[in-house]
């Protein structure tokens, strides 16, 4: 993490964050899995291309809890934000995404037969065509694993030592051993099945009643168990996320640290453990960690992430699947594990589009994204530098900022460092012309763009760190910064101007010498009319980091724990807040723009309704739907909304 000397200690760790002077850990190289675009339900901010993103949700975790496979070409996943995915032996898509709640177990009895459950006594079940709600006999504890036997016996396990059963009909609650969490079950047969819990429980199932079975011997209290997996009625393994393995010989359940491959480290918290016969098994664990059982040891694999991975699900020797945080997904081949898909970890910063199908976004570690019209291309980078803002004139002429005076330029073919008079950090950029532009940043730092060179602005007007600029035309423009701090241009030069507030601005957008907006720290709103800056109401108090104004009577602004909000014409409302932290937006027009923020994420504004889409959405305020989603059918209503994007190609 970098800190600027020059940034005062009343900015808080938050606008820190939003100008992007937190450096963030590199994107994984791997080409992520080209998918079809799916058609979109205009009218809000959702998923782009189809709904790949349980991490835009505002009431959901970033990860992927569970998978289940049936076999290779057929398989299932969810996630903690309450999104179904479905493997069809090519890609991975979007299948269900209408309840709110947590998932936490899937188990899959055959292609047309599968159980899901989830938060507050949650049970979906999967009937060859659909996810259907079932009747649950608790709904106020959590469920959080299901084991299916036949499709006429199954169990499920949850909190507060919940036990149900499943008799082919109805799901029944069953005399419990235990009243703690009980995390994970795993049945061999009607006659003979597992449960493990997060205090150390260890309960069986013999047919007639579930008893609890001596606690492992260790010092101290037993271990935590996070995940078992049987091979038979005297064969299994559970984990512990406190780096404990522990084995069911058919008498005992004992450590069984000894059959752990020393690497010279210490374990690590083991997530999930998932057996496929005596002398084959996977355990994965935070930090990307994955173990395999070849029968007489459990051995590490290098896997291509640093992401926890909470869920694996084996097909054969050859063909698994491996996933957990920040959506990851990995493959194994039978040789190696391969990144299927993740976000990429490099944060954007900023976005600028020339048109619908034409625009770049920038980043933390140099990235450079480049918008088609049909899908985003990582570029490769020419710089490692923090790039903090890009400023687009046209398809073949683009500047980019960022930090230590970092200065590219795009001419239509490739970008290059240019030459850059200061070594501050550069905050923003805005260009009026092929031979006029501007750039600002720490330190009150101000550089010019006069069509041959970067020169710094020679009326050195503020030591307050500039994070925005943009210019309404050639002799009229706005910059703002730390302590409130608002700079005109007017009358060819900078001057300090009046400020409503002393909160950090952190984004300016000019409509014209007499419309200008600025947002700033714990929701600050500000307005120029011409004659003075004052502030607006704000419908919410978390941190503004970017705003993109349309016309005089409409505008977005995004900032902190994914806040949208927009302008329209009379006040601002708050729009949506999701999981993400948004940096950057750019419109192109009231029907299509651009949001961009941390771990990579891209979301898209839809507003004008193609004919037949689908009516459900993503991104307005979510409500616990009916399972299934409903079908799509044409619709007269425009509803537009924001979608997410992930960017499907890595330029080597």
């Amino acid at each position: 993490m970098t800190n600027y000397a020059l940034c005062r200690s009343a900015v808080t760790l938050a606008v820190l964050v939003s100008w992007s002077l937190v450096h963030a850990q590199g994107a994984s190289n791997s080409r992520v899995a080209s998918r079809e675009a799916t058609s979109h339900t205009p009218g809000s901010w959702a998923c782009w291309p189809d709904d790949w993103s349980p991490w835009c949700r505002d009431d959901g975790d970033a990860f992927i809890s569970e998978i289940a496979m049936v076999s290779s070409s057929d398989g299932w996943a969810i996630s903690g934000a309450g999104t179904i995915f479905r493997w069809d032996g090519r890609v991975w898509n979007i299948a269900d995404r209408a309840t709110s709640r947590q998932l936490y177990g899937i188990a899959m009895v055959s292609r047309e037969d599968g159980w899901i459950v989830g938060d507050d006594g949650l049970i979906v079940r999967w009937n060859g065509q659909r996810w259907l709600r079932f009747r649950s006999p608790v709904d106020d504890r959590d469920l959080l694993s299901v084991s299916m036997i036949t499709t006429n016996d199954g169990w499920i396990v949850g909190k507060g030592g919940t036990i149900l059963h499943w008799n082919g009909t109805d799901w029944t609650s069953q005399e419990s051993p235990t009243i703690d969490n009980l995390q994970s079950i795993d049945m061999v047969a009607t006659n003979d099945g597992w449960a493990v819990g997060i205090d150390g429980d260890i309960i069986h199932w013999d047919g007639t009643r579930w008893t609890k079975s001596p606690p492992v011997e260790t010092v101290g209290l037993p271990p935590p168990l996070n995940s078992v997996s049987m091979v038979s009625k005297d064969d299994g393994w559970a984990v512990s996320w406190i780096g404990i393995v522990i084995r069911w010989d058919g008498q005992t359940w004992t450590i069984q640290d000894r059959l752990l491959e020393d690497t010279g480290q210490l374990p690590g918290s083991w997530l999930s453990v998932s057996m496929t016969s005596s002398n084959s098994g996977w355990i994965t664990g935070t930090g990307g960690t994955i173990l395999r059982w070849d029968g007489q040891m459990w051995r590490y694999l290098p896997t291509p992430t640093t992401d926890g991975l909470s869920a694996i699900a084996p097909v054969s020797d050859d063909d698994a699947w491996a996933a957990g945080g920040w959506g990851t997904i990995l493959h194994w081949d039978g040789q190696n594990w391969s990144l299927y898909n993740s976000l990429p970890q490099d944060r954007l910063n900023s976005v600028d589009m020339t048109s619908a199908d034409d625009g770049w976004a920038v980043g933390n570690t140099g990235r450079l994204i480049h918008w088609d019209g049909s899908s985003w291309t990582v570029e490769p980078s020419i710089t490692q530098q923090v790039l903090h803002d890009v400023a687009m004139l046209s398809r073949v002429e683009g500047w980019a900022v960022g930090d230590n005076g970092t200065v590219l330029n795009w001419d239509g073919k490739s970008w290059r460092v240019i030459e850059s008079p200061t070594d501050n950090a550069l905050a923003s950029v805005e260009m009026v012309a092929r031979t006029d532009g501007w750039a600002v940043g720490t330190g009150g730092a101000m550089i010019h763009w006069n069509g041959s060179r970067w020169q710094l602005e020679s009326a050195h007007t503020t030591d307050e760190t500039l994070l925005s600029v943009d210019m309404a035309n050639a002799d009229e423009g706005w910059a703002v910064g730390t302590s409130g701090t608002i700079l005109r241009w007017h009358d060819h030069r900078w001057q300090v101007q009046p400020s409503p507030t002393s909160d950090v601005l952190t984004s300016v957008a000019a409509t014209s010498p007499s419309d200008a907006w600025a947002v700033g720290q714990a929701g600050r709103i500000i307005h120029w009319d011409g004659g003075a800056w004052r502030s607006v109401e704000s419908p919410t108090a978390r941190g503004l980091w970017g705003i993109s104004m349309v016309s005089p009577n409409e505008g977005w602004a995004v900032g902190e724990v994914g806040t949208i909000v927009r302008w329209n014409g009379e006040r601002w409302s708050l729009y949506r807040s999701s999981v993400q932290a948004y940096f950057g937006i750019d419109m192109v027009s009231a029907t299509d723009g651009w949001i961009v923020g941390s771990h990579g994420v891209i979301v898209r504004w839809f507003g004008v309704r193609p004919s037949a889409q689908p009516t459900t959405t993503l991104l307005p305020p979510a409500t616990d739907l009916p399972i299934p989603t409903p079908v799509s059918s044409p619709s007269t209503t425009p509803i537009p909304h924001w979608e997410v994007f992930i960017p499907l190609v890595v330029r080597q």
